[in-house]
């Protein structure tokens, strides 16, 4: 409803628009309107776009289909032309070559199906066997099919190493064409058959052996035979004959139900595809089976075609993708039909719901050149196709046709009110140049006086500036770029009854369609003629009604401003404010918003500013800030911490998350305890020896330090008295590094692991922060002195004169000050007012990611921080460091420290890796990831 109280009708969504779409089906019987679940849009029906075959083509045989499949890690592996080896691409390579020849093979492993021990007598490779059909379970095996013998070899892709040749019995006349890995890790294998007419399916677990359904026939692969391990004096022992099942046939002599199989595929519900395509069909099927039954039958003709001249299609190979991110128990993805003539793939949109297929022509136009038969395969990203010297990806074109002009009646719309003047119509949609969207109405204030009215053209609908609903964008930023887009309005010219009824004609170039999102229809028209006019204006009807009508385009104009200034509030409000308003929103609260903030973040930022203002540079203010900034999918969560201060804990770090360590905390202890895993080398506070007190001189700290130097020279007093240059039992401690390089490093060492306490390492440029501890401890020279015990006339006479020790003060007062200097002031000193920003990465991130990331913080930590303070930012590397690190919480295992591979030129040396990285997403039979996988099957 608007100021004026007028109030509209509106269809906007699938829950409005499919149903009016289902009853024009029902009616007219041909589907000349298209829901698009994209964009939510009625539009034209999409027409596939065909391309022709050349005369001079010889369209693909079945013989070229040889067998093809990639593994997780994008290894892609192919029978050759020959059908005598196995070529292969390495994953993020151009370059193929041959993986293994069947020349190398010479006796196979004789494993019938169905039996777990028998002799191995099967026949001699005497020629090298023919390969047919190839698949990658999701175990990691590479199964490829053999004609004569008959069998499988099996390649253990983790573990590596030569096939095992499974090798059938001659009485299951095994001759395999297809293979596809099932998605529990077993295996479907389509299988020809010695004779046409003989074709039938078979089922593998994930441990390659024959699955038996209930009713299946069983083949003696193993005869009854004596036990040759028996006592002979027991009496004989016959073994009992070992049998197999006989696989599922697919065309039993009545009735028939797949005659010529050339494919299958996979489903995610355990189910079976087939696809068959008779020689004297016009059109290909697809047959679905589960335990043995079949489920559906669907002709690729008619409506499901809609679209294809003629409609039907032909198909001589499949290939299924599961939807992205969807797991094995949602059935669906995408389903890639090769065309008969190899010129191009369609793609049929594919689900099971209540366990009944439903397939969808997508008009999508994927043309292939050059297509020399073989498989369909996935890598995971793209779908690729093999030319004859090298595999290419399919790339969509752009080629979209549509129908050129199609009626949509909509349902009667109620005005509640007898001699309804019906306002106004208005669309959100996009009419593109050469397109065009036309109403016709009719009114009646009975609903079955309707069909008995004539329909009345209205005018061509006009794009306004913007929406006639105050602050309303009914189009992202993506879409009000497209040409045309926008609000359609136009005037109703004389719809006058309760019950108006619209007729839209969408009319379309066939290359473009109009696209509508929504239809709003406006009543009871609010008169300006009747409101603010006499009476006069109205006597003469034609003129009346003339004006009316003319003044209806000012009462569009005004209301739209009107219902702005009424609607205001809605600015002030972050959940409602429209995205442009938002820089100017925060603007008020005086927040400055990251130009790279989605609106979702934004919005966030305002709702919670205040919050975010009372804690501003606070370490839990600063860590909830960057929280909200990078984190990927930001809510009001993060800012619990910031409501709740009890709760906040300085050393929580759950996971990976965001760490901010003060300097000052690491005076004493290793930066790791506090979180930072790149400060390893610290003072501790407690050592092996008792503890230190001042009033005790300094000859434990002398005799310590002895026993330490001892220590580190394995006893070698000779080396150890020409290092420091005096005996080993008149080596004292020196309160300063010494300049010598040995002996530095010697001290250091001493400082760090035998002291007992921290000890900060003091030079002539700390003189003045000594001369100011000290004054800040006496005030006076004179009660320094006192506590010193210093004699009249004896140094310093001022705070400015005092020196730093030679040696360790040997009166207690004067060590104790130097002690506190230098364990307690000085490092406090040194990290007051800064701390570290740790930002974790990614293992899989590019340096450029971790780069803008880590940016962004600067920047941020730089506007929130206190004005007094230093900070540094650092990426928090998986590092895992024995000791100096927590296992899940600060380390990622793997093979190394980083994860990312080398670009030359942009990634430093030792920082990244040669080769394709470890896809850390995948699961697999050798490897078990805590909190992610099962640990039993």
């Amino acid at each position: 409803m608007d100021v004026n109280g007028t109030r509209f009708h509106l269809l906007q969504g699938a829950r409005d628009w499919v149903p009016v779409l289902e009853r024009h089906l029902v009616l007219d019987g041909e589907r000349q309107l298209h829901w698009d679940d994209v964009h939510a849009e009625v539009t034209l029906a999409p027409h596939l776009f065909r391309f022709p075959p050349r005369r001079s083509e010889t369209p693909p045989s079945l013989e070229q289909r040889r067998g093809a499949d990639c593994d997780r890690y994008g290894n892609l592996y192919w029978i050759d032309d020959d059908g005598l080896g196995i070529d292969w691409r390495p994953a993020g390579r151009d370059r193929q070559g041959l993986y293994w020849a069947s020349a190398s093979l010479t006796t196979p492993v004789c494993v019938p199906a169905g039996a777990d021990f028998a002799p191995c007598s099967g026949p001699s490779a005497e020629a090298p066997p023919r390969l047919r059909g190839l698949a990658v379970t999701s175990r990691h095996f590479l199964v490829v099919g053999t004609l004569s013998p008959a069998g499988l070899l099996v390649f253990d892709l983790h573990a590596g190493g030569p096939p095992q040749w499974r090798v059938w019995s001659d009485a299951l006349d095994f001759a395999p064409f297809d293979l596809a890995a099932a998605p529990d890790g077993g295996l479907w294998i389509l299988d020809l058959g010695p004779d046409e007419g003989a074709a039938r399916y078979w089922r593998l677990d994930r441990y390659l052996e024959v699955v038996a359904g209930s009713g299946d026939a069983l083949v003696e692969v193993v005869p009854a035979r004596a036990d040759d391990f028996w006592p002979l004096d027991a009496g004989p022992r016959v073994q009992a004959a070992r049998t197999c099942a006989a696989g599922r046939p697919l065309a039993p002599a009545s009735p028939p139900e797949v005659e010529a199989p050339i494919a299958l595929a996979a489903l995610p519900d355990g189910s079976l595809l087939i696809l068959e395509t008779r020689p004297d069909a016009l059109h290909s099927s697809l047959h679905r089976f589960r335990d043995g039954m079949q489920l559906d039958r669907i002709d690729l003709k008619g409506e499901r075609l809609t679209g294809l001249e003629p409609e039907r299609l032909r198909a001589h190979d499949m290939l299924f993708v599961p939807a992205e991110g969807k797991d094995d128990s949602d059935s669906r993805g995408e389903l890639f039909l090769v065309s008969e003539d190899g010129n191009q793939v369609m793609v049929l949109g594919l689900s099971i719901l209540r366990d009944a297929l439903h397939l969808r022509l997508e008009p999508r136009f994927l043309p292939m050149r050059r297509y020399d038969g073989k498989d369909l395969v996935s890598d995971g990203r793209d779908v690729l196709y093999h030319l004859p010297a090298l595999w290419t990806r399919l790339v969509e074109q752009p080629r979209p046709r549509y129908g050129l002009e199609a009626d949509l009646d909509l349902p009667a719309l109620d005005g509640k009110e007898p001699g309804c003047v019906w306002h106004r119509v208005t669309l959100d949609a996009c009419i593109a140049p050469g397109d065009a969207i036309r109403l016709q109405s009719r009114a009646a204030d009975e609903p079955a006086d309707l069909d008995l009215a004539d329909w009345r053209d209205e005018p061509p609908p006009y794009r306004r500036h913007a929406s006639e609903i105050a602050y309303h964008q009914p189009f992202g930023a993506a879409q009000r770029e497209r040409q045309g887009t926008g609000t359609w309005e136009l005037l109703l010219q004389g719809a006058t009854g309760r019950y108006l009824q619209l007729r839209l004609r969408l009319t379309g170039s066939g290359r473009s369609t109009p696209r509508l999102r929504a239809l709003r229809a406006w009543y009871p028209r609010f008169s300006y003629l009747e409101q603010y006019l006499p009476a006069v204006y109205r006597d003469d009807a034609v003129s009346a009604s003339f004006l009316e009508r003319f003044l209806a385009n000012v009462e569009g104009l005004w209301t739209t401003l009107e219902g702005a200034v009424a609607g205001a509030e809605r600015l002030l409000d972050s959940r409602t404010a429209p995205a442009e308003y938002l820089e100017w929103l925060a603007g008020w609260l005086g927040a400055t918003l990251d130009p790279d903030f989605e609106e979702a973040r934004r919005r966030l930022l305002i709702e919670h500013a205040e919050l975010l203002f009372r804690w501003r540079g606070t370490p839990a203010g600063l860590l909830a800030m960057i929280r909200l900034t990078i984190d990927p999918c930001p809510n009001a969560s993060l800012l619990d911490d910031l409501r709740h201060p009890e709760r906040i804990e300085p050393l929580r770090y759950a996971g990976r998350a965001v760490r901010l360590v003060e300097h000052f905390q690491r005076r004493g202890v290793p930066g790791v305890v506090l979180g930072d895993p790149r400060r390893l080398e610290q003072p501790a506070l407690i050592g092996a020896a008792a503890p230190f007190e001042p009033s005790q001189g300094p000859e434990p700290l002398h005799l310590r330090f002895r026993d330490f130097l001892r220590c580190r020279y394995q006893g070698d007093e000779t080396t150890l008295a020409a290092r420091w240059g005096s005996p080993p039992a008149a080596i004292q401690f020196p309160p300063l590094p010494p300049a010598d390089v040995a002996r530095a490093e010697d001290w250091r060492a001493f400082v760090s692991r035998g002291l007992g306490f921290g000890y900060a390492q003091v030079g002539q440029d700390d003189l003045g922060l000594y001369q100011d501890f000290l004054r800040q401890r006496y005030r006076r020279i004179d009660a320094l002195r006192t506590a010193w015990q210093l004699l009249d006339g004896q140094p310093p006479d001022s705070f400015d004169a005092i020196q730093l020790p030679g040696v360790l003060p040997s009166q207690p007062a004067r060590l104790s000050d130097w002690v506190g200097f230098v364990s307690l002031a000085l490092p406090t000193e040194r990290n007051a007012h800064r701390f570290t920003v740790l930002v974790p990465t990614d293992p899989t991130e590019s340096a450029e990611t971790r780069e803008r990331r880590l940016a962004r913080v600067g920047a941020l930590v730089e506007r929130e921080r206190p004005a007094h303070t230093e900070f540094e930012t650092q990426l928090f590397w998986a590092l895992f460091q024995l000791g100096g690190a927590r296992l899940g919480l600060d380390t990622a295992l793997g093979e190394g420290s980083r994860y990312v591979a080398l670009v030359l030129g942009k990634t430093a040396l030792a920082e990244g890796f040669l080769d394709s990285s470890h896809p850390w997403g995948v699961t697999h039979r050798a490897l078990r990831v805590l909190g992610r996988d099962p640990l039993t099957e």
